[in-house]
Parts: structure tokens; C-alpha cells; sequence
């Protein structure tokens, strides 16, 4: 008789490694989106004030990263190539060496080749991440992602104001230098998170941490480690055009409706006579909706049939809009809080709902490529909806820009409520 049955206690069951995996890529994007957007924004003025370059140049400089989107397109042969782990630590130490390389930038044109090596960095390591997902998670996947999604959020919350607080306690050069410092160091944190196993089949488990089915020479729905190196003609197999085009447009209205909201909110809201400081609060919490859509929206993607998700994010970017709508003729600061979070929820939610479709419509063999022309698509909206943002509230007003919003986003609402997409039964990939 051992110990334990003389204790009459069972030994207690470790977490499962897939959820620190999780915490590893939540530290990923959290790094990445904080640094490469929030941080540089904030260097980007000052850095443009001292060389003398307007603010459409610097803004430029900001979008410069989107014209690295023909990568994803490359996710496939990356995923089949390399460890994904080696790609996420090769972009985030592109993240570093570009804050590095900043104090040594002296024209635009440089700035611009410096922010698409950086943009090169973001792509690679975006594509990996869900690839390494799916070897830990099936009926979970949405849930993770939802958690990992949420990184670039905080890390917004986080970046934003610390790279404030460096520069003006230090100067932009070194508050440069510092970032770049701090990149590194992440970079080692989350390589010793990631150290272990390199899938549930070396625990003997399947994905999602459960037990392997009785029978099976291998964990039932696991996802094999050379799974990426599918032939791509196998690949394609799974991909059927008359679904994935409609796909691909709706995940570019996706982009083009975010990003057009949140390069034209202030606007819109000073237009309704909300001060400028209490719009530019409002346009932070559309931030905190946008983190609390994409941190919730996996709970009930993993729990529900998808059209739910979809009927749910869509109602709340409707209701927003409709809010910025009611704002335009009275002002009120309740309505603009309800404009803030609900799109903000919507856009958050709105990418893991994609995330996690496309992933389901395509199955996992073909995963490193459908999810490689899902963000694409979405980088696409985002390089094309501040211009179309921009030029619709010039032309219609605030009034005729909220309608413009609302048709970007139409094809996905309707979409996602026609697109297969129940709740993964045990043992099967939906």
C-alpha cells in the first residue's frame, strides 16, 4: 500500500499545459500590438517634430506596417518551413531592433523601410500564433484565441501610457532604447513559459487536456506536429471559393469599419459639441469594449452554435452606430458610452468570431493558409479604412459616415448567420 492510499487522497491533478501556452501567446500580442502600435504613436510625434515632418508623413509611417499584408499570404510555406516558436520570437525581436534602430533614423524614407521590416515582424508572428492553438485546443480553440486576442488590447492599456511616462521622464531616444530592452526581455519570459512539451500527444493527452479515446493509436482529434507540412494541394481541397470569397470581403469590411471608427470618432463625437478631452475618454473605451469583446466572445463560440456569436456582435455595432446616430442630435455623453462599447465589442468579438470560422468552414489541415488569407483580408480594411473613413465623413458628414460604417460591416453581420458554425461535438472538428 503506498502513501497515497494510506492518505486516502488522490494526487492532485496538474493544469493542463495548454493554458500556459495560452498565458505565453497573451504575453505574445500583448508585446507586439502595445509596442509596434500604441508605443510608436506615441514616439512618432515628437520624433516627427524634431526632423520637421508633417503629420501625414508621420501618420504614414504608423500605416507603413500594412504594406507587409501580402506575407500572410506566405503563412502556409512559413508554417511548413519553420517552428512556429521560432517565428513569433523572430517578430518580436524585429519589434525590438526596430525601437533599437529608431534614435538612428534621420529621413522619412528610412522610417518607412524601418516600420515595414517591423511589419514583416507583426504579420509572421500573427500567423503563427493560432497554428500553435491548434495543436492544444479543438473545442476550445475560441476560448483560447478569445484570451490571446485580448493581449493586443492590454497591451494598448499598458504601452500607451508607459511610453508616455518614458518620454517624458526621458526623451524619446532612450525611452526607444528602453522598449527595446523590455522586448528582449519578453522575449525570454515567454520562451521559458513555452518550455515543455510540444503538444498534448507527449502528455499522452489529446487536445483540450482530455484523455485519449479508448482504442485510438493516437489522441482523437489531436493535431500532428507536421500537420503544417500538408502538400498544398491537399490543402486547397478544403477550400471552397464560393464560401471563402465571401469570407475574405467580409473580414475586409470588418477592418475597414474599425479602423474608419476609430480614426473618425473624435470627430464625430466634437461635431455633436462633446469636448475634445471627454471625446478622446470616449475613444479609450471603445478600446475597453474592444477588450472585453474579444476576452468573452470564445466562452460562447465554444459553448453555442456560431450564428449566435454572429447575431450577437452584430447587434452590438448596430446599436452603436445607432447611438453615434442619436449623439448628432442632442449630445449626450449616455449615448456616446454606448457607442464607445458597443463598437467596441463588436470590432474585439468580431475578429475571434472570423478567427474561429475559419478554422471550422476549412478544417486544420489548411489552417496555415485559410487563417493566412483571413488576416490579409483584414490588414486589407485596415490599410483601406482610414482613406475611405476619411473621405465619407469630408463628403456626407458625421451623419452620412455613421451609414458608411454600417455598410462596411453589413456583409459580415449578414454572412456570419449563414456560415456553418455549431459548437464542436466531442471527437469532431466542426
Amino acid at each position: 500500500m503506498n502513501e497515497v492510499e494510506l492518505l486516502g487522497t488522490a494526487p492532485r491533478a496538474r493544469p493542463y499545459f495548454g493554458w500556459r501556452i495560452v498565458l505565453a501567446l497573451f504575453l505574445c500580442t500583448l508585446a507586439l500590438f502595445g509596442v509596434s502600435i500604441y508605443s510608436f504613436i506615441v514616439l512618432a510625434h515628437p520624433l516627427g517634430a524634431e526632423y520637421g515632418w508633417s503629420a501625414t508623413q508621420t501618420g504614414a509611417a504608423v500605416s507603413a506596417m500594412w504594406f507587409a499584408a501580402p506575407m500572410a499570404l506566405l503563412s502556409g510555406p512559413l508554417i511548413r518551413r519553420f517552428n512556429p516558436w521560432h517565428i513569433i520570437f523572430a517578430g518580436l525581436l524585429m519589434q525590438a531592433a526596430g525601437f533599437a534602430m529608431l534614435p538612428l533614423i534621420s529621413s522619412i524614407e528610412s522610417l518607412y523601410l524601418l516600420r515595414l521590416m517591423m511589419g514583416i515582424g507583426k504579420v509572421t508572428l500573427v500567423i503563427a500564433v493560432p497554428i500553435i492553438v491548434t495543436r492544444w485546443f479543438s473545442r476550445r480553440f475560441a476560448t483560447a484565441m478569445a484570451i490571446i486576442w485580448a493581449g493586443g488590447s492590454a497591451g494598448g492599456f499598458i504601452m500607451a501610457p508607459a511610453t508616455d511616462a518614458l518620454l517624458q521622464a526621458f526623451g524619446w531616444r532612450t525611452a526607444a532604447a528602453v522598449i527595446a530592452a523590455a522586448m528582449v526581455a519578453v522575449v525570454i519570459l515567454i520562451a521559458l513559459l513555452a518550455r515543455g512539451p510540444s503538444s498534448p500527444a507527449a502528455l499522452g493527452l489529446a487536445p483540450d487536456g482530455v484523455p485519449p479515446s479508448a482504442g485510438d493509436g493516437a489522441p482523437r482529434g489531436s493535431v500532428p506536429e507536421d500537420a503544417a507540412a500538408l502538400d498544398w494541394r491537399a490543402a486547397l481541397g478544403h477550400v471552397r471559393l464560393w464560401v471563402a470569397i465571401p469570407m475574405l470581403l467580409s473580414v475586409m469590411g470588418i477592418g475597414m469599419a474599425s479602423i474608419a471608427v476609430l480614426t473618425q470618432e473624435q470627430l464625430v463625437l466634437e461635431s455633436a459639441g462633446i469636448a475634445s478631452s471627454l471625446a478622446a475618454t470616449f475613444l479609450g473605451l471603445t478600446a475597453v469594449g474592444s477588450l472585453t469583446g474579444s476576452a468573452s466572445i470564445g466562452l460562447l463560440l465554444d459553448r453555442a452554435p456560431a450564428r449566435w456569436s454572429g447575431l450577437l456582435i452584430a447587434s452590438a455595432i448596430f446599436v452603436g452606430l445607432l447611438a453615434f446616430a442619436g449623439i448628432q442630435t442632442n449630445g449626450s455623453a449616455g449615448l456616446a458610452l454606448i457607442a464607445a462599447i458597443s463598437c467596441g465589442y463588436a470590432f474585439g468579438a468580431g475578429e475571434v468570431l472570423w478567427i474561429t470560422l475559419t478554422k471550422r468552414q476549412f478544417g486544420t489541415a489548411a489552417f496555415a493558409m485559410t487563417y493566412g488569407g483571413w488576416y490579409f483580408a483584414l490588414q486589407i480594411g485596415y490599410a483601406a479604412g482610414g482613406g475611405v473613413a476619411g473621405w465619407g465623413y469630408e463628403r456626407f458628414g458625421a451623419m452620412g459616415f455613421i451609414g458608411l460604417v454600417a455598410i462596411m460591416y453589413l456583409p459580415a453581420a449578414l454572412f456570419s448567420l449563414t456560415l456553418r458554425g455549431a459548437r464542436i461535438q466531442p471527437g469532431k472538428e466542426s
